[in-house]
């Protein structure tokens, strides 16, 4: 799949982020926090909240994006998950047969590419590929929706823009008339990104296993 980067909705969406609710700004600060060789500790004080009502429907939309993101990528997971249990070396059984790995030094299971065969890299590479062609499609409609959501806000806010008042009045009836289409699109846009970073991160995943089995295959010969 291309690449699908937009630019120009990313600039859209800064755009329409000025025009989102602003969060509460929490200012807790004392005299003593002005000293001059404490430059960071003003930064520290200050505490942004978003109003209940805002902070309720963002975490809607990370629910919703993260119930979208386990459907189209669960296989994936799992193949990778896979590969990487074949990666820890074997130490033997505990009395209920589990079986128990080397770790390091902070208790974490040691993986090795020693451990691999080259079947076992040869199988993870055609399954992500397999997986990859399948969630391509899904991935660019992801984009596209996003798009016509950008475009249906654009619309909302124009069709809400009043005949009369002073410019303030009329942006501030526009952007209350268009506030949930607006709320749609950063959904869609939110749904989208996040599917195409892991994607991104799947694709290239994959290359570094295909380069790592090419060099093997090469010092076989």
């Amino acid at each position: 799949m291309a690449d699908v980067t937009i630019p120009l909705m990313i600039t859209d969406m800064a755009d329409t982020a000025e025009d989102l609710p602003n969060p509460e700004v929490e200012v807790e600060m004392s005299g003593a926090d002005l000293d001059a060789d404490k430059p960071y500790v003003f930064a520290n004080k200050i505490r942004y909240a978003l109003k209940a009502d805002d902070q309720e429907i963002i975490d809607k939309i990370r629910h919703a994006a993260d119930e979208v993101f386990k459907d189209m990528f669960s296989d994936a997971l799992d193949v990778i998950d896979t590969f990487y249990r074949r990666m820890r070396v074997p130490t033997g059984q505990t009395e209920n047969g589990r079986p128990t790995w080397q770790t390091d030094q902070l208790g974490r299971p040691i993986e090795r590419l020693d451990q691999l065969t080259g079947q076992d890299m040869d199988q993870t590479i055609l399954d992500l590929q397999r997986i990859m062609l399948e969630l391509s499609p899904r991935v660019n409609e992801l984009r596209l929706e996003a798009l016509f959501a950008q475009g249906l806000s654009k619309d909302s806010f124009d069709d809400s823009w009043p005949l009369s008042g002073t410019q303030g009045d009329r942006n501030t009836h526009a952007n209350n008339g268009s506030r949930v289409d607006r709320w749609h699109f950063y959904f869609t846009y939110y749904r989208y990104s996040t599917a195409n970073v892991f994607f991104q991160e799947v694709k290239t995943f994959t290359r570094r296993l295909e380069n790592i089995r090419y060099r093997q295959i090469r010092v076989q010969d």
